[in-house]
């Protein structure tokens, strides 16, 4: 009896203890970054999006096209929004902000990008989990609820 307690343990805490460890791991990372002047595609996981993506499907999301706003008003607001939606800017320089998010079990992290074409008048996203493979859609959730705040 107590070799089927042991095993019961073993399997309760294996789960969590690795789910654990992905979170810590995730916390290590940092944003994919710019290329060219243009935000990374989603690796070939389904726990991305990016509006600069080539390929339509799952990674791809509608930039928010005909904002009116400065380089320097996109970018204010983008930080407030941010930081309303409890995430952390972490970069900003140029036409480029990251930021990450993180999940309140096993604080995965995911990053945030956003690039703004200023003469396009268009703003570019990328949202990823770090690790792991599915984000259960909160990638795409996210900035849908961003585009949305920006609109509003």
């Amino acid at each position: 009896m107590n070799k089927l307690y042991i095993v019961g343990a073993i399997l309760l805490i294996a789960p969590i203890l690795f789910f654990g460890f992905l979170g810590f791991k995730s916390q290590q990372g940092k944003a994919a970054g710019l290329v060219d002047n243009a935000l990374q595609a989603c690796p070939n996981t389904p726990n991305c999006v990016c509006s600069e993506s080539k390929v339509s499907g799952e990674h791809f999301i509608e930039p928010l096209e005909q904002v009116s706003l400065s380089s320097t008003d996109v970018f204010s607001k983008a930080n407030s929004i941010i930081t309303q939606m409890g995430g952390t800017i972490v970069k900003q320089e140029g036409n480029y902000l990251a930021a990450t998010f993180s999940s309140s079990l096993f604080q995965y992290v995911d990053d945030l990008e956003i690039r703004f074409d200023e003469e396009q008048k268009t703003l570019h996203f990328r949202s990823a989990s770090r690790v792991g493979k599915s984000d259960f859609g909160i990638n795409r959730k996210r900035v849908e609820s961003i585009k949305k705040a920006f609109q509003g």
